[in-house]
């Protein structure tokens, strides 16, 4: 469940509990109030669990229900005895009530608070970056940089500043578009039909595919550390507020610790090419993808016809015999780093273009080869994969 969904339930859940609290249902109120406070953390559910204690300690509330049970076991020539009569160990009977939850902590600076409350209390994409609608590109972008700097996750602390930073990546994603923008200034909406050259899906602005975190790596090269913000607002994204164990403070804890994983995800390929420089260097590897000083002689893998570099071909067929296991597995090995490669160079050429079509270059993006994702093409096509490369 998104964070949106979690915080519309808990709203609802919200509301079912001040109705029974008004009811003078202090049990059924409080149930609801917590689950609202598991759900998504707010003032709102807080200030309802202090209304049920406050109730509580007033001696309101399941008054109706008791009184009835009363006369029923009276009526019934049963005696029920009174709460505060003493009872047989000599002290008061007290019902026992639920430890109050802790408020939820907010560990933004007020400044930091009162931006993301701005931010979200926003009623459209204008308002979103607090400029005009005769706005020019160079204002669009020029609040785009100011509130995406104040508004990014690794910098803002304040509860909830995902999801500002998301609605500033939003705006910016839709105003910076021509064609997007003068779709939302006639209907009010986002264009789902407002894509860029060839269809190509990171120019939709479909929700599911919008990424805030890639559009602010792109717009200031990868500034503050690319961890991606995908999985969350899209994916699983980042609950900005959702608190465990019944209201405790541990937001911003959970949100540190994801952006932390997702930021490992992605130096994955880094590592791994450190790892495979460290065993380059400390012993020989039997091939090169890249013909140089040691490795002169080219070879290609018998499936895909892959071009790899050796040191000489009987030192190579004294390792590994043509037709046995060992060099079926070191083909293998060779077609699976080419095609890692390729799918970066593929990655990295549809971001260049990516930046160009976002920056107003429509041209030069439609004039931009991608020559690793055709590779990749005509690989899939030997495999009869046929794996779409999304450019």
């Amino acid at each position: 469940m998104t964070t949106e969904a979690n915080r519309d339930e808990a709203r609802k859940c919200v509301l079912l509990a001040r109705r029974c609290l008004d009811a003078g249902e202090l049990d059924k109120a409080e149930r609801y109030a917590h689950k609202a406070q598991r759900l998504y953390a707010s003032m709102e559910a807080q200030a309802v669990l202090e209304a049920i204690e406050a109730a509580r300690a007033s001696g309101k509330g399941e008054g109706p229900s008791t009184s009835a049970g009363a006369q029923q076991h009276q009526a019934n020539g049963h005696h029920r005895p009174s709460a505060s009569k003493p009872a047989a160990h000599g002290g008061p009977h007290l019902p026992h009530r639920p430890a109050k939850p802790k408020p939820v902590e907010d560990p933004g600076t007020p400044e930091q608070k009162a931006l993301v409350a701005e931010v979200l209390k926003a009623k459209d994409f204008y308002e979103v970056l607090g400029i005009t609608k005769d706005a020019t590109d160079d204002d669009i972008k020029k609040a785009y940089r100011k509130l995406a700097l104040k508004l990014h996750p690794d910098k803002n602390k304040a509860l909830h500043s995902d999801e500002a930073f998301k609605a500033v990546s939003k705006a910016f994603n839709c105003l910076s578009d021509g064609d997007k923008r003068a779709y939302y200034d006639r209907t009010g909406h986002e264009s789902s039909a407002a894509v860029g050259p060839g269809g190509a899906y990171y120019y939709t602005t479909s929700t599911e595919d919008f990424d805030p975190e890639e559009l602010f790596n792109m717009f200031f090269g990868g500034g503050l550390g690319a961890h991606a913000f995908r999985a969350q607002f899209g994916v699983p994204r980042q609950g900005g507020g959702q608190a465990q164990g019944g209201g405790g403070g541990t937001a911003a804890a959970d949100q540190q610790q994801r952006a932390a994983m997702l930021g490992l995800l992605q130096l994955m390929p880094i590592l791994l090419i450190l790892v495979f420089t460290f065993f380059q260097s400390s012993q020989s590897p039997p091939y090169s993808l890249v013909q140089e000083s040691a490795y002169k002689v080219e070879l290609l893998t018998q499936r895909l016809s892959i071009p790899f570099y050796v040191k000489s071909v009987p030192e190579l067929e004294r390792a590994y015999p043509a037709g046995s296991s060992a060099r079926y597995r070191l083909e293998r090995q060779v077609e699976s780093a080419y095609y890692e490669r390729l799918e970066a160079r593929c990655q990295q050429e549809r971001l260049m273009r990516h930046r160009a079509w976002s920056w107003g270059n429509r041209e030069q993006a439609r004039a931009m080869k991608l020559e690793a994702c055709e590779e990749i093409e005509r690989v899939n096509e030997k495999l009869g994969m046929r794996r779409p490369v999304g450019y």
